[in-house]
């Protein structure tokens, strides 16, 4: 009977757990991707299609630009695709211009590329979110970004759910751009299984972590996989339980006031840092199946 009752007493209170999960969506790489650069009408529709399903849902979602995504004859209309994300009442952050590897590239090229892209952004405070989520693979440089980005105003837009979303993302842009909506289907609906693996494997990390599921903030990209399909995504995480909240909401929980050293070659989720701080060895998040990850090889290769 004892066991009975330990059984009945942990799905109470994974049950008790569900009801209070909270989860931020924030999309990085606006305006927007797989998409021929200076087809300004594509990034639009695009744009308009993502903001529409995002406050359909009700997500008070955080966009992260990268200034440089159209050619350089369009860039001029970088801040009228952005304004469809603003006059929702979204929130806008930085991604920097050309999204380059902190990892590789030097402290001061990384700073004057986070401030050629403040030109599309709106009025500070503002969040910033590391191209591949790569922080640095030296604590003396990590710690100089830290304070260059504080002194600029910026929050770091850290991620809790990662995942490979943009291979599916790509894939199904070329299956799409073919006319093989068969395929197209077959990503989408394999696109919202492998978030919700995605969305078990972060809750169970961060009760192993913390003993509670922290409020989550997700990590997705503008591009037409989610234009396209964020209803289901949004239905899948309703499901589970979650209320849509915005980062600056996530970020009040106490968690997010730790201190993180991670240093390293690898773009982590901060459960996976935090545990690391702990002393722990932390599993990575699964990886796409076999048949999508030979889809995106194929595509590359063209």
């Amino acid at each position: 009977m004892r066991g009975y009752a330990v059984a009945a007493g942990f799905l109470c209170a994974l049950s008790l757990n569900a009801a209070e999960r909270r989860v931020a969506f924030t999309f990085d790489d606006l305006p927007g991707l797989y998409f021929d650069n200076c087809d300004v009408n594509a990034f639009r529709q695009l744009n308009r299609k993502l903001v529409t399903a995002i406050t359909r849902n009700g997500m008070p979602a955080l966009g992260l630009v990268n200034g440089s995504h159209l050619c350089e004859a369009r860039r001029d209309q970088t801040k009228s695709l952005l304004k469809i994300w603003l006059d929702a009442g979204l929130q806008i952050g930085s991604h920097t211009y050309t999204h380059p590897d902190f990892n590789t590239t030097s402290l001061e090229r990384f700073q004057a590329d986070i401030i050629a892209n403040e030109k599309y952004l709106p009025p500070r405070p503002l969040y910033f979110r590391f191209p591949f989520l790569r922080s640095g693979t030296e604590l003396v440089k990590k710690r100089a970004i830290e304070d260059f980005l504080a002194k600029r105003g910026y929050t770091n837009a850290v991620v809790t759910i990662d995942n490979d979303e943009y291979i599916y993302a790509f894939v199904y842009a070329r299956a799409v751009r073919r006319g093989d909506k068969a395929l197209a289907n077959r990503i989408a609906d394999d696109y919202t299984r492998y978030m919700e693996s995605a969305f078990a494997f972060y809750e169970q990390l961060s009760r192993d972590t913390f003993g509670y599921e922290i409020p989550q903030i997700l990590l997705l990209h503008a591009n037409s996989l989610n234009a396209d399909h964020l209803d289901r995504l949004a239905h899948m995480a309703k499901r589970r339980g979650y209320r849509f909240i915005s980062i600056d909401e996530a970020l009040r929980d106490p968690v997010y006031s730790r201190k993180e050293n991670y240093i390293g070659g690898r773009g982590l989720s901060h459960i996976q840092r935090w545990a690391m701080e702990e002393g722990k060895k932390p599993p990575m998040h699964g990886d796409v199946p076999p048949w999508v990850m030979d889809l995106y090889r194929a595509d590359t290769r063209r």
